[in-house]
């Protein structure tokens, strides 16, 4: 498995599986840079070369949360919600959001044959929100994240309220000055937002007979599947007792 940047090999990826981890599984040391084009090429004895292509987006995602709020619930549940302003550039982008909530939990240890409590152990639980909003039609692989594209406010800002909804202990005792929002803002390829798109909708028409077939995004040549790629922003926010 070979990479190459802007036509140039920039190194080989070692399998995980020859350092004791999981097979089919490759990484590299090697750290891209937005804005470059990457191809990945495949060998393998008695097969034809994959190739794939990709050019990761150029400029960091710019946003601004402007407000917070966070109800715990009576039922072992958290509401989340935010309103964050997109600051979209000129041109085709493509955004995921995600919300994440960090905590510090006291899990109680007890005698197993008394039942007698013995200590607590604090552990740090790292939950992620479903997330949803009415503002935009999202296509989403998964709850916990929100994939859409700028064609509705291309080039202007544009606010969105999002909601969610994450497990969180309604012990008041478990909820401390430690505990963290996280926000995250993706500004994704074509290729990747193409990729999720439509293997989310040929899921979701999955057994309809009447539905029209969908055929899943590639920019694998001689293969399927797809080589995408995003750039990050995020902010904690810090949420008082």
């Amino acid at each position: 498995v070979t990479l190459f940047e802007n036509g140039q090999e920039v190194g080989r990826l070692t399998e995980l599986a020859l350092d004791g981890g999981p097979e089919g599984f490759y990484r590299s040391d090697f750290m891209p840079t937005p804005g470059q084009e990457y191809r990945m090429e495949v060998v393998a004895d008695g097969y034809t070369s994959v190739t794939a292509l990709e050019t990761i987006p150029d400029g960091m995602p710019s946003f601004e949360v402007e407000t917070v709020a966070l109800n715990v619930n009576d039922f072992s549940g958290a509401s989340l919600n935010i309103r964050l302003k997109l600051v979209d550039e000129p041109g085709n982008d493509y955004y995921q959001i995600a919300a994440r909530i960090n905590y510090l939990f006291q899990y109680p240890i007890t005698d197993p044959e008394t039942g007698e409590a013995l200590r607590d152990t604090v552990v740090r639980i790292n939950e992620a929100f479903s997330l949803d909003s009415d503002d935009l039609v999202f296509e989403e692989h998964s709850s916990n994240l929100l994939l859409f594209d700028d064609k509705l406010f291309e080039g202007k800002d544009y606010t969105l309220d999002l909601e969610g909804y994450s497990y969180f202990p309604n012990d008041s005792e478990d909820f401390d000055n430690e505990t963290m929002i996280t926000i995250e803002v993706r500004k994704v390829s074509e290729a990747y937002y193409q990729y999720v798109n439509t293997s989310s909708l040929q899921n979701w028409v999955s057994g309809d007979l009447v539905s029209e077939p969908v055929q899943v995004y590639t920019n694998v040549e001689n293969g399927r599947g797809v080589l995408g790629s995003f750039i990050s922003a995020s902010v904690e926010l810090e949420i008082d007792e």
